[in-house]
């Protein structure tokens, strides 16, 4: 039960910001011992037009706001219901801030009210909960939200859910409760006087037990379980697929037929299915670009499963985003192992920082010295422990700055004791997750996780002789960012940072004899730590100042220089060798210290000699990686810094070398040790060719026998179900001002959305053009009634596509990652604008180099590197509008570079659309307007 008397406050405001915008709507509901006893709500009148985004958040409209009271009519029964009670809410602190202001506090001096947040409780007792929403909590504890974003019934909502979150903290073990206690203390957090009520409480009832530190940890299941007997055998011979099988399964009365409603038999994905069986049966390299709607992840899932299973064999499949893992992991496998003689097993593998350390973590949760910020963070994951069989970070609903702490208690192999380590064997997160790799049929991993694995020499997955590659386009951006070298300024910090911890607990080593010596190496250590911290803030400064001195016109900004014989760092050699040379000289000392340990065999004392040694392995890779990543370009290398320089600040920096040509090595490490790789991908072909894919991959030194290919056309009927629009006179920017071209932007951009009445997204090459367009566009979509949504601007990603998918008038202005995997079906998109052909800045490093090395080989530049690349992403952003066969809508282009450059017309040839029309702006409208209404009276 939660004891004492709180008041649950929630608002509904203009805005986010407490000295801007206004009170629209107030509830409060007063707890006192989990039980309402009063309430409180008024509308309140905030003498100013709603913006849109709050209208369609809350349901509230200006009509209703016209007769409600002002805020300083209402203030007294505000402050007279709240008094001196506790606030309660969810993020109550933006509640209390808007009161404060209301009533004349800044927010440096808000009102004494003592608050308690309901996220920060539930954030530690829900730690796996899908978000922390007040929707989705309630929903998850079956708490009535009758209708969220109206203040008195979220108010009522976040106070009941405080009441069932102490519910279920009081079903805590009391060992928990008791090491929660603990943190929350160094947490400083208001709801500490609440748990040790709980704990006290839980305590009475077992008062007689001891209380001792919680281990946290649930039982293992049998695939966890380890057993040095237990290994699967592989046939040493392969056996082929019957091709007859696949039209057994996805025939129009194929087995899915039977586990799918409305069943859609698709001969394209037949079609590609039968291709990667004959792949896999003959031991080829395909390639296979599969129009949308054809069932791709399906295609190549049933040959590979069909073939494990008979050859007991595992497949790897590999995906480059985590929406693609996703898919195939929480649909696709689950759906086949529904069918009839399907029993296989699939496993979801990824990197061994997205698992917790245990030797790390109760190392970690040992120490006294936690900040308040660690401390809270540690609490989270306690309650974790008790919930989780796998370890995975995934389960956590992490914010940008848990990601920090996540890195003092994950796995590393740069920490990683091995068989060394005591919970190797049983417990072991990563172990566990390598165990459920080895007995599964198919592996589902992502592209950074099969070239990592090349790196370090194929420890990181089991065995395997298949590959498919879904969203193979990535590949040669993947291995060139995974075969290169990143240093950073975190880096050095964090790799000093093991280097206390270790010395911390080598100084914990009892020692006889020659304690003296310890005593002094370990001085040396803190010495040199200190040393090279100087040493790589000499080395940071000058960069910083390297970079600013390039870009004198600006006090915050983005650069990317590459490092070449005319433009480099040999101004700062010295700073350069000087922190190799600590760092270098500090691993020195660390392996000394681990070998005499080793050498003394002392039981229990080799695990910290080893982590110390690892330590210095890290040291040695790190100053290694600064001494090459400084030098200048070659032919076969590029080297660049990365920066964004803010006022007052270094910003953040990192100094890059990635191979030039990353084809050659994929062939060597990749291709050559594999039986079969399927590629694949919606946007693998340039012009209907997939030549641009085979040189920049490396396929290009394969044996052309094995090179085979296939282009499965989409099932959906482009022609009819869209329409493709290039406007004719749009400016070319450099033609004419940035103002000149933003504004006409801006203009055109505002007609399309309005002619769509919203349902459109608009897709920038530029992230400052974005920005420009947003500001002048949002007054005229405010006055229509229409959301704007800007990335970077209005939020994140994920956050923006569900605004945009529940929002039927809106408009979505993105870049960079909103060209792919954006998938919006249905009447929430109907128009698709892209603003630019999406071309690679030539200035870039890596296309720098790469355009190089491509007219160091007598080929152009543009027309082998630049133009394919371009298309590709062409295609996938003109791939955003049709999902499925019910969808309709056009694709505008605002680049009429497509019609009036030579290579424009490779644009249109590689689009799955056979017709385009192109005109002027205001004749594109007027077409564009009719063609909405003949869709119109087609529907209906």
């Amino acid at each position: 039960m939660l004891l004492g008397s709180y008041v649950s406050l929630d608002l509904e405001t203009t805005g986010t910001d407490p000295q801007r915008d206004k009170i629209i709507e107030i509830g409060m509901v007063k707890l006192v011992d989990g039980i309402e006893s009063e309430y409180f709500h008024s509308l309140i009148n905030p003498n100013t037009k709603l913006p849109v985004k709050i209208k369609r958040l809350t349901g509230i409209t200006d009509e209703m706001l016209i007769g409600a009271p002002n805020i300083e009519d209402v203030l007294p029964a505000i402050q007279d219901f709240i008094g001196d009670t506790p606030l309660l809410g969810h993020n109550v602190q933006f509640d209390r801030d808007f009161v404060s202001v209301a009533v004349g506090r800044p927010n440096t001096n808000p009102i004494a009210n003592v608050i308690y947040d309901t996220v920060e409780l539930a954030r530690l007792v829900l730690p796996s909960a899908f978000n922390h929403r007040l929707a989705t909590l309630c929903q998850l504890c079956n708490v009535n939200l009758p209708s969220h974003h109206r203040a008195l019934d979220d108010a009522r909502g976040a106070a009941f859910l405080a009441v069932d979150l102490v519910h279920r903290l009081s079903q805590f073990e009391v060992l928990l409760l008791n090491d929660l206690l603990k943190l929350m203390g160094k947490a400083n957090s208001t709801w500490y006087g609440v748990v040790e009520q709980v704990a006290n409480r839980a305590s009475k009832e077992f008062g007689s037990r001891k209380i001792t530190s919680i281990t946290g940890l649930r039982p293992l299941n049998d695939a966890q379980q380890y057993n040095p007997e237990e290994e699967i055998e592989r046939n040493e011979t392969y056996h082929s697929i019957d091709e007859t099988e696949i039209t057994l399964h996805l025939g129009n009365e194929g087995l899915l037929s039977e586990v799918i409603t409305n069943y859609e038999h698709r001969p394209q994905q037949i079609a590609m299915a039968r291709g990667v069986t004959r792949a896999i049966n003959n031991g080829k390299f395909m390639l296979a670009e599969a129009g949308t709607g054809t069932g791709k992840s399906m295609a190549y899932l049933l040959p590979a499963v069909l073939w494990a299973k008979k050859n007991n064999h595992r497949v790897v499949i590999s995906t480059h985003t985590i929406n693609l893992q996703e898919q195939l992991w929480n649909k696709d496998v689950p759906l086949l192992q529904l069918l009839h003689g399907m029993d296989f097993k699939a496993c979801l593998v990824k990197g061994r920082s997205n698992f917790l350390c245990l030797r790390r973590w109760y190392s970690t949760f040992s120490e006294n010295d936690q900040t308040a910020r660690e401390a809270g963070f540690y609490a989270r994951i306690l309650v974790w422990l008790t919930q989780t069989d796998t370890g995975d970070r995934a389960e956590l609903n992490f914010s940008r700055e848990d990601f920090d702490l996540w890195n003092n208690i994950c796995a590393e192999s740069e920490t990683c004791l091995g068989k060394k380590c005591r919970h190797f064997y049983n417990v072991c997160f990563v172990n566990r997750a390598r165990r459920c790799a080895e007995k599964a049929d198919i592996i589902i991993a992502n592209h950074s996780l099969v070239l990592s694995n090349i790196a370090v020499e194929n420890k990181l997955l089991p065995p395997y002789k298949i590959l498919i590659m879904d969203e193979a386009h990535h590949l040669e951006d993947t291995a060139t960012r995974h075969l290169g070298t990143e240093v950073t300024r975190w880096g050095v910090l964090h790799w000093l940072s093991t280097v206390t911890k270790a010395s911390k607990r080598l100084s914990e080593i009892p020692r006889q004899g020659e304690y003296q010596r310890q005593v002094e190496n370990l001085a040396k250590i803190k010495e040199l730590q200190h040393k090279v911290r100087d040493a790589a803030d000499i080395f940071f400064e000058p960069i910083a100042a390297f970079l600013a001195s390039i870009n004198k016109n600006s006090t915050h900004f983005k650069v990317s220089v590459r490092l070449k014989e005319s433009l480099n760092l040999s101004h700062i050699q010295v700073e350069i060798e000087n922190l190799v040379q600590r760092i270098n000289k500090l691993c020195d000392l660390l392996q000394q210290m681990a070998a005499d340990i080793e050498s003394e065999q002392v039981d229990g004392e080799s695990q910290l000699a080893r982590e110390a040694s690892l330590v210095a392995e890290t040291g040695l890779a790190l100053a290694a990686d600064i001494s090459f990543s400084c030098q200048s370009s070659s032919d076969n290398s590029v080297h660049w810094i990365d920066g964004e320089i803010k006022e007052d600040s270094h910003g953040f920096l990192s100094i890059n070398a990635a191979p030039v040509k990353v084809g050659e090595l994929l062939n060597r490490l990749l291709y050559n040790e594999k039986d079969c790789v399927v590629f694949t991908s919606a946007t693998l072909t340039v012009d209907k060719m997939f030549d641009h894919f085979i040189e920049r991959s490396g396929l290009i030194f394969a044996d052309p026998e094995r090179v085979k290919k296939l282009r499965v056309d989409s099932p959906f009927l482009y022609n009819e179900q869209s329409l493709l629009y290039v406007a004719s006179d749009m400016p070319t920017p450099g033609a004419v001002s940035e103002k000149e071209y933003i504004d006409c932007l801006t203009e055109v951009i505002s007609d399309i959305s309005i002619t769509f009445g919203g349902k459109t997204l608009v897709l920038f090459t530029s992230h400052k053009a974005l920005k420009d367009v947003y500001c002048k566009m949002k007054p005229t979509m405010e006055e229509e009634d229409i959301l704007l949504l800007g990335h970077n601007i209005d939020g994140g990603r994920s956050r923006l596509v569900e605004e945009f998918k529940t929002n039927n008038r809106s408009v979505l202005l993105g870049a960079a990652s909103f060209w792919e995997g954006l998938d919006v079906p249905g009447k929430a998109l109907s128009c698709v604008v892209l603003v630019r052909l999406p071309f690679w800045p030539p200035t870039m490093p890596v296309v720098e180099a790469r355009i190089e090395a491509l007219r160091n080989e007598n080929k152009n530049g543009f027309s082998h590197f630049s133009l394919p690349e371009a298309i590709i992403k062409f295609k996938q952003g003109f791939g955003r509008l049709i999902r499925t066969s019910y969808d309709e809508g056009a694709v505008i282009v605002l680049d009429n570079r497509v019609i009036t450059k030579r290579y424009g017309q490779k644009f249109v040839n590689s689009l799955p659309i056979n017709k385009y029309k192109s005109a002027p702006r205001a004749k594109m409208l007027e077409d564009i307007k009719k063609w909405i209404q003949d869709v119109d009276v087609k529907s209906n």
